[in-house]
């Protein structure tokens, strides 16, 4: 039986997707034409089948058993499978059968995946730093030729930088066709480093000549190096104020092998730059990045008088004037600041003309410029008057007001500025009808339901513009892919809003393609797309879960392109490269009551081709030492489950106790809606105590053992406007945590907590925060389950871990079943000072710890009160709290200060 070969050659073009088919159609009109397609094959070039049933090609192919041949079809299937992006070159096999039956066979040739670079060389250079070099040939990424030569440039270059000129690269490549893999090894020989014969330095400043000849002097040439000490002579040029100049390196070898070589620097230090101010205090802070790079020399003098101009407008000199002046003699410039301050500003009144429309108590309520006690007491601020005139403008905007004009002018009355906000309203712009044609699928209620822009409330273009794009994501999550909106608006005061809606065919899902992941991988991706076969197509939900892809720590890349199969059908093919990555790192932190400590880190990302994480952490202290070993999954069983499993060891120090535990422990977490999530863990561990200061009983014994097993079940919900400084929201969380014996030394306990926080806006720039903890406990408590507290944290009025009960013997906290701990704190901004983020704060701190849940008792809290100063960063306030213990017994300290990081709750 014959067979027929269709070549067809494809060839990739810049925009990533050209494809050109020599294709002899005609030739095979008469040979072809009513044959039936009895079956369809694939099969890789140089062997005989491809591995496992492709149900991808399949899929992209979309030739059926039964199907007339079409040679126009074929083509267009050669073209889906080409966009898998995994074949450089695609050609069909035809075997004629009897019955007018055909057997195609599209034979694929495989791109080769890089598998690994390897690198033989001579060189006392890691090989760490060449694979850096190296961008162009990535593992899990297809060998290309252009790739290759890509890769000798970025070695050469690296080479280059360590002073090797003349290197020989070559390298060869190991295919493994039947995995369609290859590894890449290159020989490098490095050459010789060069050896400087002589080295000119040309200066035009005769004065630093000696010191950049002693600077620049070195026996071999080596870029790096070399380009480190330009970095010096650059910065003790800016020293002399030689802001711009002009470096060049002149290279001359002068053997073949490039061993030996000749420099001329020649430097060109420009103009010196002198910078003197009349009228104030120098002030070089606020210009001298201007001139640290080279920028045009009239922009500079123009952008720095207008910094100067700033910073005096903000201390209160509303009049200000500054001029500038530029005096070239020789090689130097002389540029004079001329600086009249005229009168200083403190504020005066804060009035509002010209508004009719909005009532005056309305726009006093967005500004703060009247709140500012410093501005008043001491001198106006230029700044937050501004930002008050960008509040009144955006607040007419959103009110209907978009021709409205907000101006400030001042009003000097000796040595104060009464400011007035002066407002031209204009005209009102409302919505009287939404009018909607051409939707026949979705009903104009539902449509009106989606939008904000409603009949009788203000026109605002832009929040019109919103509803539009509101509505087309509505359409496009209900398939209507091709949906478009126009708006028609009409003249005048009161707005008439047509949408016309195009709505288009209504479009559904077809198939999922998955190409480039593991088999985990895949199965993963599968079972969380959120678009089912034949459901509506979703662009929204599509682009939402492309997203937590990308954000995921799986994948490198997430590729989605939707594959227009029909007009009423779209595939969707995701490719996908995972990351493989490995990170290292280290850092130093500090934490209350352990103090300092370094951590080593160590990750890698889908571990063992799966998309679980390895992680091993190690952590190093005078009061501490700890070591992890973590697998974490983000995807637990293919779902949305968080897990983590650890493997611990860990050397604590607290002030009654020191401890060494090591654990297992398997924790699951669920996300509930965007605030809140839960988490369940089991854990098993032991534990030993290797100091005890207080008596010991029960399971407290030094050196002895026990093994414990938990349960835990936790629940957050985090409602705060910010974690790390709240203002508003509210925050709640609970704990209960199951001890039983699951061995024969292990023993029962409860143990649950409880805490909530609720933060509400005190006045106008303040936040008032309030917090209750509670927690009680049972069964056989181990001192290193019990509560504690005492310290910034918790309650100021103690030290760290002592407040409650206290050993006779050793007079140390031995912590207990029962708490309840109680914080209110007010903030404010320290308005007499004009820092930015500084606060105080009072505060009352009232609980205790018991020794027993049955002796718990309100009556027996204690309390302290205080106040504090703080200023707040993005990971949280650094603070001094002053705390006076009111109701303690211990006379002995009645007054505490605290220093710590964080916020008290």
């Amino acid at each position: 039986m014959g067979t027929t070969r269709l070549p067809h050659q494809l060839f990739l073009g810049l925009a990533g997707l050209l494809l050109v088919f020599l294709v002899p159609v005609s030739a095979q009109k008469s040979d072809l034409s009513g044959h039936r397609i009895q079956e369809v094959r694939f099969r890789y070039q140089n062997r005989k089948s491809v591995p496992r049933q492709p149900a991808n090609f399949f899929i992209l192919t979309d030739l059926k058993k039964g199907d007339f041949y079409h040679a126009q079809k074929v083509r267009k299937s050669m073209e889906s499978l080409f966009r898998m992006g995994r074949f450089s070159d695609i050609s069909v096999e035809a075997e004629k059968l009897p019955g007018k039956k055909i057997t195609l066979t599209f034979v694929l040739k495989r791109k080769l995946r890089i598998r690994m670079v390897r690198f033989q060389h001579d060189l006392g250079l890691r090989t760490i730093r060449l694979r850096q070099a190296v961008f162009s040939l990535r593992k899990g990424s297809y060998l290309e030729d252009a790739n290759l030569q890509n890769a000798i440039q970025e070695i050469a270059a690296i080479l280059k930088s360590f002073g090797r000129f003349n290197p020989g690269i070559s390298y060869r490549v190991q295919r493994d066709l039947p995995n369609a893999e290859a590894t890449v090894i290159f020989s490098i020989k490095a050459g010789p480093l060069p050896r400087i014969d002589d080295l000119q330095l040309v200066l035009d400043q005769p004065s630093l000549k000696k010191q950049f000849t002693a600077l620049l002097q070195s026996r071999r040439y080596i870029p790096r190096v070399f380009q480190k000490k330009i970095a010096k002579i650059r910065d003790l040029l800016k020293k002399h104020r030689h802001y711009f100049p002009t470096i060049e390196i002149q290279e001359n070898f002068t053997t073949e092998d490039k061993s030996r070589i000749r420099l001329t620097v020649s430097i060109d230090a420009g103009y010196r730059y002198d910078f003197r101010f009349s009228g104030m205090r120098p002030k070089m802070g606020l210009i001298a990045s201007i001139w640290e790079n080279k920028v045009f020399e009239k922009w500079a003098e123009t952008e720095s008088r207008a910094r100067i101009l700033r910073f005096l407008n903000n201390k209160g000199y509303l009049n200000a004037e500054v001029t500038s002046a530029v005096q070239t003699i020789g090689k130097v410039k002389t540029i004079t600041f001329s600086v009249l301050k005229k009168q200083r500003y403190a504020l005066g009144k804060v009035a509002i003309e010209g508004n009719q429309l909005v009532r005056e108590s309305q726009l006093r309520r967005v500004i703060k410029t009247d709140d500012q006690i410093f501005d008043r007491l001491f001198h106006l601020r230029l700044r937050s008057l501004k930002v008050d005139l960008e509040v009144l403008k955006l607040y007419y905007y959103f009110h209907g007001f978009s021709n409205a004009v907000v101006q400030m002018t001042p009003q000097f009355q000796g040595d104060r500025a009464d400011i007035t906000f002066q407002i031209r309203e204009g005209d009102r712009m409302v919505v009287e009808a939404i009018l909607i044609r051409g939707n026949q699928q979705i009903s104009t209620k539902t449509i009106l339901e989606q939008i904000q822009t409603k009949a009788d409330t203000a026109f605002v273009p832009q929040r019109l513009s919103e509803d539009l794009q509101r509505i087309q994501q509505f359409y496009q999550s209900r398939g209507f892919i091709d949906a478009q909106i126009h708006e028609e608006i009409s003249p005048g005061k009161r707005k008439s809003i047509l949408l016309t809606i195009r709505e288009g065919t209504p479009v559904r899902m077809g198939n999922l393609i998955i190409i480039g992941a593991s088999r985990a991988q895949r199965a993963m991706i599968r079972s969380l797309f959120p678009l089912k076969p034949a459901a509506p197509f979703d662009h929204n939900r599509l682009n939402n879960f492309e997203n937590e892809l990308e954000n995921s720590p799986t994948f490198n890349e997430i590729v989605i392109e939707e594959i227009r199969k029909d007009p009423e059908t779209v595939d969707v093919m995701i490719k996908a490269s995972p990351d493989y990555s490995r990170y290292y790192g280290f850092g130093l932190g500090w934490e209350d009551r352990r103090g300092f400590r370094g951590t080593l880190e160590y990750q890698q990302q889908n571990f063992l081709n799966s998309y679980s994480s390895f992680a091993a952490l190690l952590q190093i202290g005078p009061n501490e030492r700890r070591g992890v070993v973590s697998f974490d999954t983000p995807y637990f069983l293919h779902s949305r489950l968080n897990s983590s499993l650890r493997l611990w060891q860990e050397d604590q120090v607290y002030p009654s106790y020191k401890f060494i535990r090591t654990g297992i422990g398997q924790s699951l977490i669920h996300r509930i809606g965007s605030s809140a999530y839960i988490s369940a863990s089991l854990k098993w561990y032991r534990t030993r105590l290797t100091e005890l200061d207080i008596t010991p009983s029960g399971l407290d014994q030094v050196d002895q053992p026990f093994d414990t097993t938990v349960f835990s079940l936790l629940y957050v919900n985090d409602s705060r406007d910010n974690p790390f400084n709240p203002t508003s929201g509210e925050f709640f969380s609970s704990n209960i945590k199951v001890g039983f014996p699951l061995l024969e030394k292990e023993y029962s306990f409860y143990k649950f907590f409880w805490s909530y926080q609720k933060n509400l806006r005190l006045f106008r720039h303040g936040s008032l925060s309030f917090s209750l903890r509670n927690g009680f406990a049972g069964g056989d408590m181990s001192i290193t389950e019990r509560f504690f507290a005492g310290g910034i944290h918790t309650f100021r009025g103690a030290g760290n871990d002592r407040l409650g009960p206290i050993d006779s013997v050793s007079g140390e906290p031995r912590g207990g079943n029962a708490l309840v701990i109680l914080n209110l704190e007010a903030s404010q901004p320290l308005l007499l000072f004009p820092v930015e983020n500084l606060q105080y704060c009072v505060f009352t701190d009232l609980g205790n710890v018991f020794p027993k849940a049955s002796d718990f008792s309100l009556k027996r809290l204690e309390m302290a009160i205080g106040f504090g100063i703080k200023y707040l960063t993005p990971l949280g306030p650094i603070r001094v709290d002053f705390a006076w213990n009111l109701k303690g017994k211990r006379a002995d300290d009645p007054f505490l200060i605290k220093i710590g990081i964080g916020n008290v709750f």
